[in-house]
């Protein structure tokens, strides 16, 4: 059995089901569109839960709702986009994700989540189920 690369600049289909004409795609469309990172988790009483990821080494726990994501593979710079969902019950939680350079380098990303219920009682920060994703390129 030979190992070997297939390589193509073109996706196409004849979409038959829905339109019966050709689309097209380029790769370059899809590859930097993607997430290069992704994580869905649980911090909760200071367990901290990877339920789902890719491309995570690990998270470290910095104390309530601070939390720092840590690349399995290094990003090529650190002008990464970066978007975030938190839950804070049954109310969604603000998110703050790399907030100054010195939290968002090529091999990790900080970040926070806050209670934005006033009803809730403190609006600091909170432990929560999260997801962040990022995209941009690895080195």
């Amino acid at each position: 059995m030979a190992n070997g690369t297939i390589a193509f600049d073109t996706l196409t289909t004849s979409d038959q089901i829905r339109s019966g004409t050709e689309k097209s795609v380029d790769t370059s469309y899809i590859y930097n569109g993607v997430c290069k990172v992704w994580i869905n988790g649980t911090l909760l009483s200071g367990a901290n839960t990877i339920n789902q990821s890719l491309n995570v080494g690990s998270v470290t726990d910095n104390g309530t709702g601070d939390l720092t994501l840590n690349f399995s593979n290094s990003f090529a710079n650190a002008n990464y986009v970066a978007m975030a969902a938190g839950t804070y019950g049954n109310k969604t939680c603000d998110t703050d994700i790399g907030g100054d350079s010195t939290e968002n380098t090529t091999t990790f990303i900080d970040c926070n989540q806050y209670n934005n219920d006033p009803t809730a009682g403190s609006l600091g920060r909170v432990d929560v189920p999260y997801n962040y994703g990022i995209v941009g390129d690895l080195a």
